[in-house]
């Protein structure tokens, strides 16, 4: 199965790196040096998260989400 979840990418104040964060999955959020790479955490992270909550029958989380003042704004595509 799979699905496409928000993503929203913030540059970070305190360093030179990005933060990314999906704000349809509680918890969801992850940190890189680099935009690509950012992106490349959180989907894993996401990944992990999906597979947990499948697991206790949680199910899929709503696609609402703030877009606020993101740098990026995007969709991930994860597999379950």
């Amino acid at each position: 199965m799979r699905t496409a979840l928000k993503v929203l990418v913030h540059r970070q104040t305190d360093s030179l790196g990005f933060l990314a964060t999906c704000p349809e999955l509680q918890g969801c959020h992850a940190e890189g040096r680099t935009l690509g790479e950012a992106i490349d955490n959180l989907q894993d992270v996401a990944q992990s998260l999906l597979e947990l909550r499948l697991a206790d029958g949680l199910g899929l989380p709503s696609t609402a989400g703030e877009t606020d003042d993101a740098l990026l704004t995007g969709l991930i595509s994860v597999n379950f």
